[in-house]
């Protein structure tokens, strides 16, 4: 599981482990990921970036990847950072569990992906799916926008990508 301290990789971690799985988590910080599950056995921890890291070691014995890793944004971050890490971190960790033989490769997405300015997809009725996703290309990316709007569109690419 990649971000594994995060809001819903902690808790998808600690669903895991109540479910008696073995489970190795990965994140930029290993201590605090100790601190959440601490004198926990079937907790093996991985301290990584997303973007940078060789998991050839840490995927070797693993069934699947649970990858949850994204770069947390505010007004003051870098929109190069949240596109590095919500794009070509996304393809990275997917690459390498492939080249491990991995078959089971869950990535998660985010609502924003779909949501458009009005917001009419969000609130309607119609089932959402993939025709939905924001019409971002790499070629129309403009890193010059809002966080929020660089994340948005940086999952987008990789979902669509992936």
């Amino acid at each position: 599981v990649t971000g594994g301290t995060g809001f819903i990789g902690s808790h998808v971690v600690a669903q895991l482990l109540e479910k008696g799985y073995r489970v190795r988590a990965a994140a930029r910080s290993a201590s605090k990921l100790r601190r959440i599950f601490p004198n926990t056995a079937t907790l093996e921890v991985v301290e990584m970036s997303t973007l940078t890291s060789d998991y050839t070691e840490s995927l070797k014995g693993v069934d699947a990847v649970i990858h949850m890793a994204a770069e947390l944004f505010s007004k003051a971050s870098s929109t190069d950072r949240i596109y590095q890490a919500a794009y070509n971190g996304t393809l990275h960790i997917v690459r390498q569990s492939i080249d491990a033989g991995i078959k089971k490769i869950i990535i998660t997405g985010t609502f924003a992906s779909l949501f458009d300015t009005q917001l009419k997809i969000a609130f309607g009725t119609e089932l959402v799916t993939e025709k939905f996703f924001h019409p971002v290309t790499l070629e129309t990316l403009d890193r010059n926008q809002s966080p929020m709007s660089i994340y948005q569109q940086s999952k987008t690419l990789a979902d669509k990508k992936v």
